[in-house]
């Protein structure tokens, strides 16, 4: 006697777990994304938001919840796209059944981004439609098409970083630069894409007025005199019970930290070397003018009777009656007042 097999259809969604005869509205939302900010791109990127707007609330059999964006975002990785994460928090929240994106591409260029994500979705019962590939997650051929389509877009995103970085290497190579003119302070466009110094900007004859202004403009910072150089330099330290110093570090913290290794009081040191010359000289009856004929370089003239000394601003030495003689000190100047060793102050009877 043959057996009877009686098939009993399905009465629950295995991926939505809602009876399957039960009609009920599908809570959809858009996701739109364009990789850069350029005009073109902006009205595309304006257009994919109006179309996912009007197309879900066009449909009866969906709920119109949001378009989710990413703007000038062009990235494999799912990391720094804010528009994407906060629609797929959503989801996994319950707060959205069917998310609609233009292609595959829009949605992930990193194949493990993709399918992680889609199988996260559709644990929760969260469904993704790619209108230009009509694949539905929920279909059984979808992941495998999506692994295809997320591999190439992949791949395709690969190639054509690695165009642009020859394209610019090639260019740099020819002596040709990239260079975002109306946000390059001291420079214009020239004849064949050359730099042309902005007269207005920095003076023709001194390419360090045109690169200072510009560096200390980006990162907020000053210029010390022409006197001297400033420079990163390489410390290597030992100092007892293990104290270190690490790190990029002012120089006047390298002198506290040599203080504290060595036992030194700055303040009662500084208090013992250095005098205020404009002070000390002029109670010795001598004249006191500052020379700043080199505004970055000032100078302390100081006369009395048949003597001359001149002082210049950090410098080991002064002239005196125009020989030079040199000291163990540095002379400080501030708001044209000069900070001298007592061995200088002695010189002038």
């Amino acid at each position: 006697m043959g057996k009877t097999v009686t098939t009993i259809p399905a009465t629950i969604s295995r991926f939505t777990a809602v009876p399957i005869n039960e009609v009920r509205k599908r809570r959809a939302a858009g996701y739109a994304r364009v990789s850069t900010d350029k005009d073109e791109q902006l009205t595309s990127y304006e257009a994919q938001v109006d179309y996912y707007t009007n197309y879900i609330k066009s449909r009866e059999d969906w709920t119109f919840i949001s378009v989710f964006t990413d703007e000038g975002i062009s990235v494999t990785s799912t990391a720094k796209r804010d528009g994407f994460n906060n629609m797929v928090r959503d989801a996994l929240a319950g707060n959205i059944d069917l998310i609609i994106t233009k292609s595959v591409s829009r949605f992930a260029r990193n194949t493990v981004d993709s399918l992680s994500t889609i199988r996260k979705l559709k644990e929760k019962g969260v469904e993704v439609y790619f209108e230009k590939e009509n694949i539905w997650t929920f279909d059984g051929k979808g992941e495998l098409l999506i692994a295809i389509m997320s591999s190439l877009a992949q791949e395709e995103s690969r190639s054509i970083s690695e165009n642009c970085t020859w394209g610019q290497r090639k260019r740099f190579s020819d002596g040709k630069v990239s260079v975002p003119y109306k946000r390059f302070l001291g420079y214009d466009k020239g004849e064949n894409d050359t730099l042309k110094i902005n007269e207005k900007e920095a003076d023709a004859n001194r390419m360090n007025y045109a690169v200072g202004p510009m560096i200390s403009k980006r990162a907020h910072i000053g210029w010390t005199t022409t006197g001297h150089t400033g420079e990163d330099v390489t410390l290597y330290t030992y100092l007892p019970k293990n104290e270190r110093v690490v790190g990029l570090i002012d120089s006047t913290d390298i002198a506290l930290a040599s203080a504290r290794a060595f036992g030194v009081n700055l303040n009662t040191l500084t208090d013992r070397i250095y005098v205020n010359a404009n002070k000390a000289f002029a109670e010795k009856g001598a004249s006191i003018t500052v020379d700043k004929k080199s505004p970055d370089n000032p100078v302390l003239i100081v006369k009395k009777g048949t003597t001359t000394i001149e002082i210049p601003e950090s410098k080991n030495y002064i002239i005196l009656n125009g020989t030079k003689r040199t000291f163990n000190t540095i002379t400080v100047q501030t708001n044209d007042v000069f900070y001298v060793s007592s061995n200088i102050i002695k010189i002038l009877r």
